[in-house]
């Protein structure tokens, strides 16, 4: 797994120039080096620190379950559901229900990843 995790970190650095990852990486030993400095890993006043956000794009690159596993399961409980002859209570079935929730939660992605990249920056990271 850890290799894994290495390789993920890998790309998702290799989406920020070179100059950020390095800045961004000499405040992380400069903080594991000396407790007492700033922590980078904290919120900053009034927004959260530029590693809060880099995490929370990997946390997200590491799930494990992708949108397709969901699709086919979903939609393999559908026929399964129709050769039961079990009808449809609503205009929409829970495969089109969830694909609209999982479209909505792409465009919240999006708007968190404009977010990101207007932190970055007005501070200088981009």
């Amino acid at each position: 797994m850890s290799a894994k995790h290495t390789d993920i970190f890998n790309q998702l650095s290799a989406t920020f120039l070179p100059a950020t990852v390095k800045k961004w990486e000499s405040k992380i030993t400069a903080w594991e080096a000396n407790p007492k400095a700033r922590n980078p890993y904290v919120e900053l006043e009034g927004g959260k620190s530029f590693c809060c956000y880099f995490f929370i794009l990997l946390l997200r690159l590491l799930q494990a379950t992708t949108l397709q596993d969901v699709r086919l399961a979903l939609a393999k409980e559908e026929v399964a559901q129709i050769a039961l002859r079990n009808l449809l209570r609503h205009k929409l079935s829970l495969l089109a229900f969830l694909i609209a929730g999982f479209k909505l939660e792409d465009t919240q992605y999006i708007v968190d990843y404009k977010i990101v990249i207007v932190f970055l920056t007005d501070y200088g990271f981009y």
